[in-house]
């Protein structure tokens, strides 16, 4: 970490982060006396999902936009992925989109996962004081096909949160 104090103010110039078998070299401020506010942007290089969640593994490089305002639990983030690239599941990987969160309302922006067979794509928000219907495109893989339809995040979804039912045809 590299950086540099001003009042209610620290200038990140050099942000080293290893997680994840991955690196990331980020640059970056944390702004606290007028506005709450932090932002992290770099490049992120190696990480293995697969360390996270099982079944994920792989190595993706992409650049990050990270930002929020506020530091409490009623804070928001943004968070940007972009030049997604790499191998997931041993299949060549690319991709982008944005998540951001607000209290606990989720929305995704033109997100889009492409590795082998899998193809994600979503816009739309989640919201736990609504039955909420997250637009969802697909392509199923071989092994999927055969069903029409499937449950996304089954018994994975945070009990604040509506269930999420996609249809994959």
């Amino acid at each position: 970490l590299a950086a540099t104090q001003q009042p209610g103010r620290q200038q990140l110039s050099r942000v080293e982060v290893d997680a994840l078998a991955g690196t990331g070299n980020l640059t970056g401020e944390v702004e606290w006396r007028d506005t709450q506010r932090w932002r992290l942007a770099g490049a992120v290089r190696g990480l293995d999902p697969g360390r996270y969640r099982a079944g994920l593994q792989g190595k993706l490089d992409f650049e990050l936009d990270a930002r929020g305002r506020g530091f409490a639990a009623d804070s928001t983030i943004d968070v940007e992925a972009k030049k997604i690239g790499g191998e997931l599941r041993g299949a060549p990987a690319r991709g982008g989109g944005r998540l951001a969160l607000a209290g606990s309302n989720l929305r995704f922006e033109k997100v889009d996962l492409a590795a082998g067979g899998l193809r994600l794509a979503l816009d739309g928000s989640l919201s736990p004081t609504q039955r909420s219907r997250l637009p969802y495109r697909g392509q199923r893989s071989r092994r999927t096909r055969r069903r029409r339809s499937r449950q996304i995040a089954r018994n994975r979804t945070p009990a604040r949160y509506s269930r999420l039912d996609a249809d994959t045809s």
